[in-house]
């Protein structure tokens, strides 16, 4: 348990070297739709490392970080351009480690894995015969992949000089040295074209609990930045008055990255078609920007995650109301500047929930 890392290493020679670092990562950003920054809170980050007594370069990024399909997809373009072979490392919770190998113009493509695959059936199985040409000693590179470890990293260690890969640069490690270089480069994702705030939420169903526990519900906008929201509570459950809402607030990550909550104002209020409802508003409140869709999933999801504008309420059943008989509630978020860009949820008592 503990250990994750994912990085490719780039088999150095005369085109790889200390002053093309920015076109390696390059080649990845291009394809990407990315733009350079010198922004400190960029999107990507890109590093390239070039250590001392190693015939081979690192690359590691958030990019592909977590990410098998996104991880080998740039191990195989970077073999293709560059014209020489590349191996894409993961392992995952030091449970299972792979290597994938790549050279592009020899059509080789080699796995290698050891360890347990922590959760279903592994990608694929390993297929030592295309390593040959690649290993000082073929047969004790075989024996150290099927070894058994109790952390999958520490093959690394035994395949070491098979490889002429140091075990600390194959874990992403950096070991500094008067020849060594590291090289930072960060890239935005080009930004959605312009559209008004519109809010979605990605998790159903949901479900809610009274008592005075905390409930959360979680927007994200899938438009332009945007000031100010309105929050509705509706529903069987409010119009019946089978509860009373002790709190409403609104929690969201403020510039440092740190929670900020924001209680609200709320009170029954009559809408345009005549029905009442709980409803609150901030009108100062910074509505984030949608994430750029073309991220890879573990940088969208944290994104989502730091951009997101989540409601917090609490419910007490009135006196007579038993939890059994507690009906649907709506919380809606509402974008001030579109309100066609609101975003309704359902959420069921738990005591009712279906599964």
């Amino acid at each position: 348990m503990g250990s994750w890392f994912s990085n490719i290493q780039i088999k150095y020679n005369k085109e790889i070297d200390t002053l093309n670092a920015e076109h390696i990562a390059s080649l990845l950003a291009r394809k990407r739709g990315m733009e350079k920054t010198d922004q400190a809170h960029a999107d990507i980050e890109i590093a390239v490392y070039i250590p001392e007594n190693s015939g081979w370069a690192t690359v590691a990024s958030d990019l592909m970080d977590g990410d098998g399909a996104a991880l080998l997809a740039c191990a195989g373009e970077l073999s293709a351009i560059l014209k020489t072979e590349t191996i894409a490392i993961s392992c995952m919770d030091s449970d299972y480690l792979f290597l994938n190998l790549i050279d592009a113009e020899k059509g080789t493509d080699a796995w290698a894995a050891c360890g347990r695959y922590p959760d279903g059936k592994a990608p694929r199985r390993s297929n030592f015969a295309p390593w040959q040409p690649y290993t000082a000693d073929w047969g004790a590179f075989r024996k150290a992949m099927k070894g058994k470890y109790v952390f999958a990293e520490q093959c690394l260690h035994e395949i070491e000089p098979l490889l002429s890969l140091p075990a600390e640069q194959s874990m992403g490690e950096k070991t500094d040295g008067p020849h060594a270089a590291h090289f930072y480069f960060r890239y935005l994702q080009q930004e959605m074209p312009d559209q008004p705030p519109s809010f979605f939420c990605r998790l159903k169903p949901l479900y809610y609990h009274s008592g005075g526990q905390p409930n959360i519900v979680s927007f994200i906008n899938q438009g332009e930045a945007s000031r100010g929201v309105g929050v509705c509570l509706t529903g069987p459950c409010i119009h019946e008055n089978q509860v009373d809402v002790t709190s409403l607030l609104l929690q969201v990550h403020d510039q440092k990255g740190e929670w900020a909550q924001i209680p609200m104002d709320f009170q029954m209020t009559e809408f345009s078609d005549g029905v009442s409802r709980l409803y609150g508003e901030c009108r100062d409140i910074r509505i984030p920007p949608a994430v750029p869709g073309k991220l890879p999933w573990k940088k969208l999801m944290d994104m989502e995650f730091q951009r997101g504008i989540t409601v917090r309420f609490t419910l007490v059943p009135r006196e007579g109301q038993g939890e059994e008989k507690l009906r649907e509630i709506h919380v809606i978020l509402i974008p001030l500047r579109n309100f066609p860009g609101q975003c309704g949820v359902v959420m069921k008592h738990r005591e009712n929930r279906d599964d």
